[in-house]
Parts: structure tokens; C-alpha cells; sequence
């Protein structure tokens, strides 16, 4: 399991903490990484590895090396990391917030959990690692959502929109 880790509460780092750590006691052989853009002020597991603004071959790195991106926050606008994650395979477990579900969407591309709801983004995780045809598959549906998104359709769509404003 990879996850962004952020002190700010709207990230949801107290969700995090609980969720990896009731993931663990299902599955005590788990690895778990974090990047952060600062060390942590909260107190992480001793089974989770913590990297401090890695530079983008190492969160590659990271990204290729995990099956399952654990998406905390309560709030975002388009977050960046579970598409960054999906672009490398990884499976998306995320809290329902508006921002993900504007490129992933619950039960096709990715699971989701209520916001803040730690057990359940527990479950899901857990559910994923115990159904490896279903973590697959919603891992190359990420995968082929995320990089439908290109230059000239993004461009194209946002000309669009300026064009509709005049």
C-alpha cells in the first residue's frame, strides 16, 4: 500500500493511521509507504515507510512497487495522486471526495469509502488484497481512465469552455 501522507486534517492523516493500521492486523505480512513533503507530526506504525519529497524516479519507483493506493482526503478539488498512482498500476481505494470521482468512479476504476470512514477504507483495501481479478481489473480501468486524459483533449476541452464564456 502507497499513500501521500499531509499534517493538514482536511488530508485525512488520522484516517490513514487507522486505516493502515486495521489493514494489519487482517494482513500482518503488509508493506506500507508514505511520501510527504515534510516529516510527519503524527506518530505512523513502525511497518510503514516514510519518504520524504522523493524525487520522481523514487515515487515512481514507489507508485510501480504498490498494488494499492490508499486515497485519505476529505476534501479535494482534482488531487493528482491517485491518477498519478493509477498511470502506474496501482489499485485506488479513496475516500469519496468530489475531486477523484471527477476521473475515477466507485466500483469501475477505483472502491471508495465514506469520508473519514477509516474501517471502511480498511475493508475495501483488505477486499482488494483478497481478490486479486478484482484489484486487476479496476487497476487497468484506473489505468486506461487516467491516461485517456491528453494535451490536446484537455486543451480542446478548456478552449471550449473559454469560447462558451464570450
Amino acid at each position: 500500500v502507497i499513500s501521500l501522507y499531509h499534517r493538514n486534517h482536511v488530508k485525512g492523516p488520522d484516517v490513514l493511521i487507522e486505516a493502515l493500521e486495521r489493514i494489519k492486523e487482517k494482513i500482518p505480512e503488509l508493506e506500507a509507504d508514505v511520501f510527504c513533503a515534510r516529516p510527519p507530526s503524527h506518530r505512523l506504525p513502525g511497518f510503514v515507510a516514510v519518504h520524504i519529497r522523493p524525487e520522481i524516479d523514487k515515487l515512481r519507483h514507489l507508485y510501480n512497487a504498490s498494488s494499492i493506493l490508499l486515497h485519505t482526503s476529505r476534501a479535494e478539488g482534482s488531487p493528482l495522486v491517485p491518477m498519478e498512482a493509477a498511470a502506474c498500476g496501482c489499485a485506488i481505494v479513496a475516500s469519496a471526495n468530489e475531486g477523484v470521482q471527477q476521473y475515477l468512479t466507485d466500483g469501475k476504476t477505483m472502491c471508495t469509502a465514506p469520508i473519514g470512514n477509516a474501517s471502511a477504507l480498511a475493508a475495501a483495501t483488505i477486499g482488494l488484497f483478497n481478490d486479486n481479478k478484482k484489484r486487476v481489473r479496476l487497476a487497468n480501468a484506473a489505468h486506461d481512465a487516467v491516461t485517456s486524459y491528453t494535451w490536446a483533449e484537455s486543451t480542446a476541452r478548456f478552449a471550449a469552455l473559454l469560447e462558451g464564456l464570450v
